[in-house]
């Protein structure tokens, strides 16, 4: 389906709106009833609180994906999971993540057939989860990725616009 196919069915979804689905707090409680995973949730509260302004700086659309990931930093192995996701980057939950400006090796497992992506990955951000009881936030770490391919990259582009798509956001970046 292309964009002007999602576009129409856009339309046509919103013609076909029930009173619930206008009526502003049932439409809330629906839209976060919807939620598969925590993520989504955190997401979904983030965006009613805090709306475009959080995302109008932004280059690519991220969205709340949860997947198993593994990184390498030091020698040594860590199991964590994605919280945010993006075609550049993401944000892993992680209670001791490595320090900002750390490059870490990343094993993302990946649900589509072509399997797990593998990529290199420069710390941007991070916070201890000491750091974040402080401020109530998550602990964990904002990375760009160095070497994915054109053909990974595509594969995360098409998960995140699916999510896109799903949540009702067909157009954005």
């Amino acid at each position: 389906m292309n964009e002007e196919d999602w576009e129409l069915e856009g339309a046509r979804k919103e013609a076909n709106r029930t009173p619930r689905q206008k009526d502003p707090s049932l439409f809330l409680q629906d839209y976060l009833i919807s939620s598969s995973t925590p993520e989504e949730v955190l997401f979904k509260i983030n965006e009613i609180l805090f709306g475009e302004q959080a995302e109008s700086t932004r280059k690519y659309d991220r969205a709340p994906i949860s997947l198993p990931v593994v990184f390498e930093y030091n020698g040594a192995r860590y199991k964590c999971s994605s919280y945010t996701l993006s075609q550049m980057g993401m944000f892993v939950k992680c209670a001791d993540p490595p320090p900002s400006q750390s490059n870490i090796r990343m094993e993302i497992e990946f649900p589509d057939e072509d399997g797990n992506l593998f990529v290199n990955a420069d710390v941007l951000y991070s916070k201890s989860i000491e750091k974040a009881k402080e401020d109530a936030s998550l602990s964990g770490m904002s990375v760009v990725f160095t070497n994915v391919s054109q053909k990974d990259r595509r594969r995360i582009q098409r998960l995140v616009k699916a999510w896109m798509r799903r949540a009702g956001k067909v157009g954005s970046r």
